[in-house]
C-alpha cells in the first residue's frame, strides 16, 4: 500500500501531471510522426529495413526490459531498484519503439505502451528526486503509478479512463487522490499543448474532425443497427486451445467474441490473450479452454447507439472491435463493430450529404 506522506507532497505529484501530459502530447505526435518520417522512402522495404534497424538498435541497447504488453512487462516493485536515468531512457526507447513498430507493421496498440512510459518516466524521475529532496517521502513505485495513469490520460484524452483503470490495477485508496490530480493536470496539459489525442489524431490526417460541429453532428445521426459486421468468427466457450488456433487462423479479426452454450456473450479473446497460453501450451493447452481465456473486461454497444457513442467506447480500452449486443438483456450477441466500419459508414454519409 502507498500513499501521500504530507501534503506537499501532493505538490510534486501536480508537477508530475505537468511533465506526463507534456510527453503524452510527444508520444501522441511520436506515434504518427514516425510515420511521416518512414513516410518518405519510396520502397516499402525501404520502410521496413529502416524501421528495424531502428527497433533493433534498441534491443541491442535495452534487451527484455523493452518488450512486453506495457503494465505486464514489468514488476512495479523493481522500479525502486533500477537507476533513473535508465528508467527514463527506457520510457523514451519505448515511444519510439512503439511508434516504429506501429508505423512498419500496422500491428500493435498504443494504450498499453503509455502504461509501460508513463510507469518508467515517472518511476525514473522519482529515483532522481529522492536524494535531491530528502525531505519528502518519495516512493518510485507509488510515482510509477500515478504516472501511468497521467501518461495515458494525456495521451487519450480520457481522464476518468486512466485514473479508473490504475486505481482497479492497485485497489489502493491512499492513491486515489495523487491519481486524481495527476490525471486532470496531464490531461489539461496536453490538450493545452496539442488538441488530439492518440486516437483523433489518426482521424484528424484522414482529413476527418470529429471535433468539429459538423461531424460531430453527422457521427451522432449514424447508428450502430447500420452499420456493424452481423456475421463475426465466434468461439465456444468450450472451446480447446487447439480449436481456437484454428479458429482464428482463418479469420481477419484479431478480436473474438466469446459464448456460452446458449450463444450469450461470455467475454473477447485476443492475440495477446492466446499467446499467454502458447509459451506454456504443453502444460496449459489440455486444461484451459476459451471461457478461461476471455476476458471479461469490455465495452458493448446497443444498435440504437450512435457511432459517436461507439468511437468513444472503442477508445476507452484501446480494443479494435467491440461487441454489439441486444438492447434490453445485453447478453445476446449480435455482432462487432470496429473503427473500420465506423469510418466507412461515415465516409459514405459524408459523400451523400455532399452530393445532395
Amino acid at each position: 500500500m502507498y500513499g501521500v506522506g504530507s501534503a506537499g507532497e501532493l505538490l510534486l505529484y501536480a508537477v508530475l501531471g505537468v511533465i506526463t501530459g507534456a510527453v503524452a502530447v510527444l508520444y501522441t505526435r511520436g506515434v504518427h510522426g514516425m510515420g511521416d518520417l518512414l513516410g518518405r522512402f519510396k520502397l516499402t522495404w525501404q520502410r521496413v529495413l529502416t524501421g528495424a534497424l531502428i527497433v533493433g538498435l534498441l534491443d541491442v541497447m535495452f534487451r527484455s526490459d523493452l518488450w512486453g504488453r506495457g503494465h505486464e512487462s514489468f514488476s512495479i516493485e523493481m522500479i525502486g531498484g533500477r537507476a533513473g536515468s535508465f528508467l527514463i531512457a527506457l520510457a523514451f526507447a519505448k515511444l519510439i519503439a512503439t511508434a516504429a513498430t506501429i508505423t512498419v507493421t500496422r500491428a500493435g496498440g498504443v494504450f498499453t505502451p503509455a502504461m509501460f512510459i508513463g510507469a518508467t518516466l515517472s518511476g525514473g524521475l522519482a529515483v532522481l528526486a529522492a536524494p535531491v529532496l530528502p525531505w519528502f517521502t518519495i516512493e518510485p513505485e507509488a510515482f510509477a503509478l500515478v504516472g501511468m495513469a497521467g501518461l495515458v490520460a494525456g495521451a487519450t484524452h480520457a481522464p476518468l479512463t486512466a485514473i479508473m483503470i490504475v486505481f482497479e490495477m492497485t485497489g489502493d485508496y491512499a492513491l486515489i487522490l495523487p491519481l486524481m490530480l495527476c490525471g486532470a493536470i496531464a490531461y489539461i496539459t496536453a490538450r493545452r499543448i496539442y488538441p488530439e489525442s492518440v486516437y483523433s489524431e489518426w482521424l484528424v490526417r484522414r482529413g476527418e474532425n470529429i471535433h468539429s460541429g459538423r461531424d460531430t453532428a453527422l457521427l451522432e445521426s449514424l447508428k450502430v443497427r447500420d452499420s456493424f459486421n452481423d456475421d463475426p468468427h465466434v468461439i465456444g466457450e468450450n472451446a480447446t486451445v487447439p480449436q481456437i488456433v484454428a479458429a482464428i487462423s482463418s479469420s481477419p479479426q484479431i478480436e473474438f467474441p466469446v459464448l456460452d452454450m446458449d450463444l450469450k456473450l461470455v467475454g473477447m479473446i485476443t492475440y495477446e490473450d492466446l499467446r499467454t497460453v502458447m509459451t506454456e501450451a504443453d502444460t496449459l493447452s489440455p486444461v484451459v479452454l476459451a471461457g478461461d481465456l476471455a476476458n471479461q473486461q469490455f465495452e458493448t454497444v446497443n444498435p440504437d447507439d450512435s457511432l459517436r457513442t461507439a468511437l468513444q467506447k472503442l477508445s476507452v480500452r484501446g480494443s479494435h472491435h467491440i461487441p454489439v449486443v441486444d438492447g434490453e438483456g445485453q447478453e445476446r450477441l449480435l455482432g462487432l463493430i470496429g473503427r473500420t466500419e465506423i469510418l466507412s459508414a461515415y465516409d459514405m454519409e459524408l459523400l451523400k450529404r455532399q452530393e445532395g
